[in-house]
């Protein structure tokens, strides 16, 4: 039964639009946990449940709530972990709930209110899987973060400051992935960018730009999502990210 609701939420989520699929794969989720406490352990909720429900958001047109939405399921998953071990969240689930609150639709319509908000749900879900024993911020955490940024920010001088130290601390941490280094620099100004590279070597092949460090890289997974010099990003595809982390996250578990 487990299997077969999980199934049903990631259908949910491999649609894209409807505003009705985040509601359903709640509903879904509910029935899950009101059935596991009424005594059905078939069908507890496990970590598949939450971040399949946290990726059902992410497809519907429901906007701004997306972030705020994916936090609070986020917060269920860490409140029944605390009365159940058994299941933890972990960097998956973490870098989900950064992305969702990335991810909202943003036009001119767009209350900047409403992109402030999950501008600090994002900084906030990461900061606490920082400090946390869930799991350790990678490539697809930073990627998540620094696009919310990227996006969220409310001008130029603010995006610079957030994405100046988390470029520094990504780097430090090896996790400097294709996607990081697009909404890198889709979000900084031009004098931020050249600062950054300032002092790599000349990338002496044709694409031109400066050599990125192995050290910047050496934690990123599939070294095919490395960057190799500072054009190197991945701007023609923005889904590949996240079906790498589900890749990563299966094999893991």
């Amino acid at each position: 039964r487990q299997r077969q609701y999980n199934s049903t939420i990631n259908a949910l989520g491999a649609g894209y639009g409807e505003s009705t699929i985040a509601s359903e794969a709640l509903v879904l989720l509910d029935k899950m946990e009101e059935e596991y406490a009424n005594g059905n352990t078939m069908v507890k909720p496990d970590r598949h449940s939450y971040t399949a429900t946290m990726q059902a958001l992410m497809r519907t047109a429901d906007g701004a709530g997306i972030g705020s939405r994916a936090r609070t399921i986020l917060d269920r998953f860490v409140k029944r972990s605390e009365d159940d071990p058994s299941i933890q969240p972990d960097t998956f689930a973490y870098t989900t709930c950064i992305n969702a609150c990335a991810s909202i639709h943003i036009d001119r319509d767009t209350d900047p209110k409403d992109k402030r908000q999950n501008l600090i749900l994002a900084i906030q879900t990461f900061e606490e899987l920082k400090s946390s024993n869930y799991g350790s911020a990678n490539e697809f955490t930073y990627g998540a973060v620094i696009k919310a940024c990227s996006r969220l920010g409310m001008d130029m001088d603010e995006k610079d400051r957030l994405l100046r130290a988390l470029f520094k601390e990504c780097c430090d941490a090896g996790a400097l992935s294709k996607q990081c280094l697009m909404w890198l620099k889709r979000g900084t100004s031009s004098n931020l960018k050249r600062e950054l590279f300032a002092e790599l070597e000349e990338n002496r092949g044709p694409e031109g730009g400066q050599t990125i460090p192995s050290s910047w890289t050496h934690a990123v997974h599939n070294k095919r999502n490395a960057p190799r010099h500072s054009f190197d990003h991945s701007g023609h595809n923005r889904g590949n990210e996240r079906r790498q982390a589900r890749r990563q996250h299966s094999r893991q578990y």
